[in-house]
């Protein structure tokens, strides 16, 4: 279905809706990845463009097909000064510490099968749907865009022990805005209830290996040189997931888990030992042949299967 829009803004969904079958034996397609990756790499998607819209109405149909109540949540975006502003601790969560106007907005798109409960406690599975101004981010982010989405579809009628919560960020690629926005909101009670999050960005490419990233107690790779990922950056989520996975373990990024790392809970990030940028530098065409579905969709399975054992 279409979403009406004014300006930046897209409606939230009322309705739930059911075209699969109510089981848990939807399985990871490889057909399904391939196909949301070569969609959002057709356009630059950064924040307040045409393809960024275009993208969530993408993201946001998907999900009412499967059967999720969506809710978007919109934000503000303030001018920032510049990388300092994101990764500096003290000021992390204050998004407009210079209190100018607003210079647009943006929206996260959060999503909650039939099946939720309120009692239970929650993973949170994330991706940002943003991307620069110069790229169509085919490896940053379509693919974790397109992981998210797999998961949500083969987890839709999901009625576990735990609560599988597919969230996708605005405003990443501005400087996390979207997940910090997200993490402000959370009250007391829905803090207590998050088991931890899986966040994808940036993976998949043919000649690279997949990871998991695991912030240390001070932050990002960033915040915390020289870089160097040991055993007291593990959490109770990279242990357990890592039983699952048996990858590489390296240090936490700037992505869109470390808000929620900075709060407290247990995050990581399935990424690419080493992004390689210049995918989303090249034909389009190119840059999606250079993609390793294979090990985009094994990953994926795993980590289904891990959310539905837990």
């Amino acid at each position: 279905m279409l979403i009406i829009y004014s300006q930046m803004s897209i409606q939230n969904s009322n309705a739930f809706k059911n075209k699969y079958n109510s089981n848990n034996n939807l399985v990871i397609n490889i057909n399904e990845i391939s196909s949301t990756i070569n969609y959002l790499s057709r356009s630059v998607r950064n924040s307040q463009s045409k393809g960024n819209l275009n993208a969530a109405n993408f993201i946001k149909d998907k999900l009412d097909d499967y059967g999720y109540e969506v809710d978007i949540e919109k934000f503000n975006i303030y001018k920032r000064k510049g990388i300092d502003d994101e990764v500096n601790r003290e000021n992390f969560f204050n998004l407009n510490a210079d209190n100018l106007s607003p210079i647009g907005n943006s929206f996260n798109i959060i999503a909650k099968n039939r099946f939720f409960d309120v009692n239970k406690k929650i993973i949170y599975v994330t991706a940002h749907f943003d991307t620069t101004s110069d790229t169509t981010g085919i490896i940053d982010n379509a693919t974790g865009v397109a992981v998210v989405l797999e998961l949500a579809r083969t987890l839709q009628n999901n009625n576990g022990e735990i609560n599988i919560m597919p969230i996708f960020f605005g405003a990443e690629e501005l400087g996390l805005i979207g997940s910090r926005n997200f993490t402000l909101q959370l009250s007391d009670d829905e803090k207590e209830k998050i088991l931890g999050c899986i966040n994808f960005d940036m993976l998949g490419d043919i000649n690279g290996e997949i990871s998991m990233h695991i912030h240390s107690k001070e932050g990002s790779k960033i915040l915390d040189p020289p870089y160097i990922y040991n055993n007291e950056n593990d959490n109770e989520l990279s242990v357990m997931l890592n039983e699952e996975l048996n990858i590489k373990k390296s240090i936490g990024y700037l992505t869109d888990d470390l808000p929620l790392h900075y709060i407290g809970i247990p995050t990581i990030t399935i990424m690419d030992e080493h992004p390689n940028h210049e995918i989303d530098y090249i034909d389009v065409d190119k840059g999606l042949s250079l993609l390793d579905l294979n090990r985009i969709t094994a990953i994926t399975d795993k980590i289904r299967t891990f959310l539905i054992n837990y």
